[in-house]
């Protein structure tokens, strides 16, 4: 088996110059956490919901208080991107993945075919767990990171970056779990602005993410 018997496909692209609110519009309607950027039908660039929390996080970026349908998604997006061929194998898949500190690989044989994902990779290991091992204690994080939760979005957004993890644990006054702050809520709870525009205030818990609109049609 190879990475193309387990990749995602079709891969939701969009262009360099189309707005983050597209971006944002593309991974709620289809549930996707990675679009691929194009410059003239050329991958330039990908774009995650991790690289909009980080980027839109940032103190005082120039385009900060810009409506999100005025922000190029260029300025977000990764420009160096890793791809692997679909005759690879998920064991070269994973250990790109893991050397690289990525989580979505494009598929590509000339043109772009599909994308290898860490939950593709996990969907693998749970269809073939008579073939796998390694038991739960081996590879469970015993260090919990946990945040309280009148922290800042900002200082939620440091401990995923310096701990390289997607989510932290919330807790209260008294040192109780209250809930999970994702990387995937983060960044669409910074463009829920019914307006499109940026909050300019300090978020102070995470929020459910606003509803997407039924009718919409994609330009």
């Amino acid at each position: 088996m190879n990475v193309a018997d387990v990749m995602s496909s079709p891969v939701y692209v969009l262009n360099a110059d189309e707005p983050v609110s597209y971006a944002r519009k593309l991974m709620l309607k289809y549930k996707i956490s990675t679009l691929l950027v194009l410059n003239e039908g050329k991958m330039v660039g990908i774009v995650t919901k991790s690289d909009i929390s980080n980027r839109l996080a940032q103190a005082e970026p120039l385009w900060r208080r810009r409506p999100i349908d005025q922000i190029p998604i260029k300025l977000l997006m990764t420009e160096s991107v890793i791809t692997i061929y679909p005759e690879a194998s998920i064991s070269q898949a994973a250990a790109l993945m893991l050397e690289n500190r990525v989580h979505n690989i494009p598929v590509v044989k000339k043109d772009i075919v599909g994308i290898v994902t860490r939950t593709d990779l996990v969907r693998y290991v749970a269809e073939n767990t008579e073939e796998i091992k390694t038991k739960i204690p081996k590879l469970m994080t015993e260090d919990v990171i946990s945040v309280h939760r009148h922290h800042t979005i900002n200082h939620v957004i440091d401990e995923m970056n310096r701990n390289e993890i997607e989510r932290v644990v919330v807790k209260d006054d008294v040192g109780k779990s209250v809930g999970i702050i994702s990387r995937k809520t983060l960044a669409l709870n910074l463009l829920t602005d019914n307006e499109g525009k940026l909050s300019t205030k300090n978020i102070k818990m995470a929020r459910k993410s606003s509803p997407l609109v039924k009718k919409s049609t994609d330009t």
